[in-house]
């Protein structure tokens, strides 16, 4: 008979000699394999069993499913333009749910809301927002997203959890410093810059391959500038002023640097190695390109897609590019040695042309895509209209909430290229032509500043 487990424990003890009896009993307490274990025997069984769904009820649910989801059409149909079409439907067909993006001001006749009249987009709609037309059995209904970062109060509210808060806002209310822009000195040789206007903040760091006695001088007015703590002033040297002309040598001492800065009377700008230069800040707001004052070359292009901002302060696009018809562009008049400088925040995509044509004849560019975590710079060419991945690079920041320093160094056919201080790639370039042409992919892009200057 089945006994205690600590009964059989006694019954073989040490010294011990168990009889025929205990042996059965020891037998008589296990399952064995030729027995079949009752539900109650094992813990839970049964309550587990009594809560299992039952198989033709889960069949039933399953069908009940597959029946709702086979009376549904739901598509994301992408990017819609006023004369583009929805699917149509019809009464007692399956329901019919369609989601289109809206990116171009007008009438979208084949979109009609409930009142039977077709919606109408405008660029209130679609300035700094996204604009979606949603379907629902042939009925449009227009709704509106702000971009984040975009559309949002100058003030950032750290109890709003419903509006989206821009990068600026955020950075003041933690009150992290503006990120300025970087000017690498070179000290593997003696070095003598150009007479520069700033705009904005530039902060000098070392290069590489420096050397001890070079020495690099930089003449400056406007802006502003930041010395690091690993820059040491001689003594005498003058503090920084935007409003004169500021000489600075610097000079490499053994583990440091050395500065000294000169003051002087302000001195015009020479004129002579600019190509062109545009300062878009402190303009009339919506002021056209066409009336913005400049120094050397004309923008020329698709100059009349482009304006002042509202608050004055930056150009910026008034639609989103479909085509290299989009660009703007300036005649170099056959200088093949040149740098092109642009204060600039883009969305999401830039696209550059060096040595083109005509203004809008896209063929041999570098299309430059902003994303996260890394941003791509993209060699496009006839042979290639994809394009060729030629440099990924942190460097390129984004999401951009704050103005960077773009430059594009040309020396015949080979182009370097730097994002605020940062070399990101070198390439060469097999066009011929006089032209630097440049995209503003989307209306949220924008430029401070742009000059072409003589090498």
């Amino acid at each position: 008979m089945k006994i205690p487990k600590l009964n059989l424990k006694n019954l073989f003890l040490k010294g011990q000699k168990p009889n025929q009896e205990a042996f059965w009993n020891w037998i008589d307490s296990y399952w064995h394999k030729d027995e079949e274990i009752d539900q109650a025997a094992v813990k839970g069984l049964e309550s587990t069993l009594a809560n299992k769904l039952d198989k033709g009820v889960e069949t039933t649910l399953l069908n009940a499913f597959n029946d709702a989801v086979s009376n549904v059409n739901s598509i994301l149909k992408g990017e819609a333009t006023p004369t583009s079409s929805p699917t149509a439907w019809l009464p007692g067909s399956p329901d019919l749910y369609e989601k289109w993006e809206a990116t171009t001001v007008g009438t979208y006749t084949n979109f009609k809301g409930s009142n039977g009249l077709p919606i109408e987009v405008t660029l209130t709609d679609i300035d700094k927002k996204f604009v979606f037309l949603n379907m629902t059995n042939g009925v449009a209904k227009k709704t509106t997203v702000p971009i984040p970062g975009v559309n949002v109060s100058p003030v950032f509210d750290p109890l709003d959890s419903e509006k989206a808060q821009g990068g600026k806002q955020i950075a003041d209310y933690i009150n992290f410093s503006s990120k300025p822009f970087n000017y690498v000195l070179d000290f593997s040789k003696d070095n003598f810059g150009k007479y520069t206007e700033l705009i904005g903040t530039i902060t000098f760091s070392e290069g590489s391959g420096s050397l001890f006695g070079k020495v690099a001088y930089v003449k400056l007015t406007g802006g502003n500038v930041t010395f690091p703590s690993d820059f040491v002033p001689q003594l005498g040297t003058a503090d920084y002023d935007p409003t004169k002309t500021n000489t600075i040598a610097f000079w490499k001492e053994y583990d440091k640097i050395r500065f000294f800065n000169e003051i002087s009377a302000l001195e015009p700008l020479p004129t002579n190695d600019i190509i062109t230069s545009y300062n878009f800040q402190n303009r009339s707001p919506n002021a056209a390109l066409s009336t913005i004052p400049h120094i050397g070359a004309v923008l020329t292009g698709n100059i009349s897609d482009h304006s002042i901002s509202t608050d004055g302060q930056f150009l910026r696009r008034l639609t989103t590019a479909t085509s290299g018809a989009a660009a703007i562009a300036v005649d170099t008049g056959g200088v093949i040695n040149y740098k092109a400088t642009f204060i600039m925040s883009i969305y999401s995509m830039l696209d550059v042309l060096i040595g083109g044509n005509t203004y809008d004849n896209y063929v041999n560019y570098i299309n430059i895509r902003a994303q996260s975590p890394a941003s791509d710079v993209v060699w496009v060419s006839a042979s290639n209209p994809t394009g060729t991945t030629i440099a990924t690079t942190p460097n390129i920041p984004y999401p951009q909430f704050d103005w960077y320093l773009w430059e594009f160094v040309v020396n015949g056919s080979q182009v370097k290229f730097f994002c605020n201080g940062n070399f990101i790639v070198e390439y060469t370039n097999p066009n011929t032509g006089n032209y630097f042409s440049f995209i503003l992919n989307k209306k949220e892009d924008g430029v401070k500043s742009f000059k072409i200057e003589k090498l």
